[in-house]
């Protein structure tokens, strides 16, 4: 969030989700994951049909991870605590390739 920090400093207006008082990092990763992450590596499974699969499945279980985190940030960021929610005994277990 340096980026916002210093645009809010500068008096500018502050880029898309680098406001560390109104960005949700789950919410942002979960996004990044579905928009870009996933179908780049449906397309790379097809090319490399022996790796594609685990990665897929890493990037689900990546995917629920923050999912589960997300109302959680919300709500500390409503309580003014920008920071991310612990990590707890449920955080993926990566598959081997």
């Amino acid at each position: 969030f340096n980026q916002g920090d210093k645009e809010k400093e500068l008096g500018l207006p502050v880029s898309m989700f680098m406001d560390r008082a109104t960005t949700n990092i789950a919410k942002c990763q979960v996004g990044f994951m579905d928009i870009i992450v996933h179908p780049l590596y449906q397309g790379l499974e097809v090319l490399l049909p022996d790796v594609g699969p685990a990665c897929c499945k890493n990037i689900e279980f990546n995917k629920e991870f923050w999912k589960k985190r997300v109302d959680a940030m919300e709500a500390k960021m409503q309580a003014g605590d920008t920071t991310l929610p612990e990590d707890d005994a449920d955080a993926p277990q990566l598959l081997e390739m």
